[in-house]
């Protein structure tokens, strides 16, 4: 009976450290995925500001280029 509780602890420590293993392999994708997503965060808040100033851009030089085909018009 001695030799089926040995084997018997053998495999919950077996399957504990199985268990152990997995959760720092998960650990360390979660760690690996938050990272990913902070950096996929600020490429899309360079990327917003980038689009932003753009746009604002464009509207400057579309009131720019209106206001020359008027002076033109008026000329």
């Amino acid at each position: 009976m001695a030799a089926t509780s040995d084997e018997e602890m053998e495999s919950l420590l077996s399957a504990f450290n199985q268990i152990y293993e997995d959760v720092k392999i998960g650990i360390s994708e979660i760690q690996s995925l938050q990272s990913k997503h902070s950096s996929e965060l600020q490429l899309r808040e360079s990327l917003q500001i980038t689009c932003n100033n753009l746009k604002k851009e464009s509207e400057e030089l579309a009131k720019l280029y209106s206001e020359s085909l008027k002076n033109v018009a008026d000329q």
